[in-house]
């Protein structure tokens, strides 16, 4: 299943996630859920930034709160992230591995990359370029 999420007023996954807040970047930011493998995969299009980052805040609170332990971000549409993308994802990330689970990164750009790394957020959450990430949330967690 398949769900592509933009934020024109409400974001929702008719099955997953609750209604959420006001517009926020329509034209530059884009989430789209797949569920390959009972596994969330979220592949995110635009900018993350300070006015984007509650909108996927939102989304991944709402993904764990579901249940969900095991979620990759697919970068390869992200054009830009700021500090408030990369706490949002390590919050996630945070939150997930005490219920034993996984956030995982994936197709990131070069400068996204370098992001992670200053922050060392690159030991704390799973990134591969190379391969899928979804192999490292397979084998990690619950």
């Amino acid at each position: 299943m398949s769900a592509a999420l933009r934020t024109t007023g409400h974001v929702r996954d008719d099955h997953l996630l609750p209604c959420a807040g006001e517009v926020i970047h329509p034209d530059e930011f884009e989430v789209a859920i797949h569920y390959p493998g009972g596994h969330a995969v979220l592949d995110i299009r635009g900018e993350v930034d300070l006015l984007t980052a509650p909108e996927l805040g939102s989304i991944l609170n709402a993904l764990i709160d579901r249940g969900h332990r095991r979620i990759v971000c697919d970068l390869a549409g992200t054009t830009f992230m700021d500090a408030a993308g990369l706490g949002t994802l390590a919050i996630a990330a945070a939150r997930l591995g005490p219920l034993g689970g996984v956030l995982a990164v994936r197709s990131a750009s070069e400068m996204i990359e370098r992001l992670f790394t200053i922050c060392g957020l690159s030991t704390a959450i799973p990134m591969d370029n190379a391969i899928p990430a979804i192999a490292h949330v397979q084998n990690r967690g619950a």
